[in-house]
């Protein structure tokens, strides 16, 4: 539908972490990897139930933001 440099899939771990259960592109997040919820993009969008755009990720102080910013990432949803 759209091109990405990334997509990921990031499912429930227990209640402190979200794991990344797949992933293709950028590997600025490997698969595996434990995802603080009340400290992540991914956690916030996954606590609010919906879609949150990141139109500069480099602004962000949330984990994965700096994780994508450090790979050259520059956006996320």
């Amino acid at each position: 539908i759209f091109e990405s440099d990334r997509t990921s899939i990031t499912l429930y771990e227990n209640s402190d972490y979200l794991k990344v259960y797949s992933f293709s592109g950028n590997k600025a997040i490997p698969a595996d990897f434990l995802v603080p919820i009340d400290q992540a993009f991914v956690g916030r969008v996954f606590k609010n139930q919906q879609l949150i755009i990141c139109d500069d990720v480099s602004q962000s102080d949330e984990l994965d933001c700096v994780m994508l910013t450090s790979s050259g990432m520059g956006t996320c949803m």
